[in-house]
């Protein structure tokens, strides 16, 4: 019977079935209207609770980022630092070896010279003096007197 009737029945009759069928747990309306209350505020502290669960959460997770992204730019500053400074001891290695090499050069050349004016030099030079027209004493091996008579016989 109660199948036939639920099947007669209109959808306001059926929608005020639903909404009191758990009201027979409870012996009166007010009862009723302070449990569903109490059960209201339970589900919202429990939500609230959950919510601060989630943010702490949340927040957590936020720090751990920060404290990740804070360490990997410190690696990265070290790295560039590194990078950096061998770079500089590069430079500073290319500059004193061109230096030396340059003073290498400079050494070498003046070296290559000391040792070029050695072989021309002898090691005692002796210049004999030219003889002066007017000189009396006219050796045989003067080239002065020696000049002189060939040029009266070809004269």
């Amino acid at each position: 019977r109660r199948a036939a009737e639920a099947a007669m029945a209109t959808i306001g009759e059926r929608i005020s079935r639903i909404a009191s069928a758990n009201s027979s747990t409870w012996s009166s309306k007010e009862e009723e209207k302070a449990q569903r209350a109490k059960i209201h505020e339970s589900q919202k502290r429990a939500s609230a609770w959950m919510k601060e669960q989630q943010d702490a959460e949340n927040n957590i997770v936020h720090e751990v980022a920060a404290a990740d992204k804070a360490a990997a730019m410190k690696r990265k500053r070290q790295q560039e630092d590194e990078v950096k400074a061998l770079m500089e001891a590069a430079d500073q290695e290319r500059s004193s070896a061109s230096s030396k090499l340059a003073a290498g050069l400079v050494s070498a050349a003046a070296a290559q010279k000391a040792k070029a004016a050695a072989k021309r030099l002898p090691g005692v030079i002796v210049k004999k003096a030219k003889a002066v027209d007017g000189d009396a004493g006219g050796a045989p091996g003067d080239s002065a007197s020696a000049s002189t008579p060939a040029t009266a016989a070809t004269a």
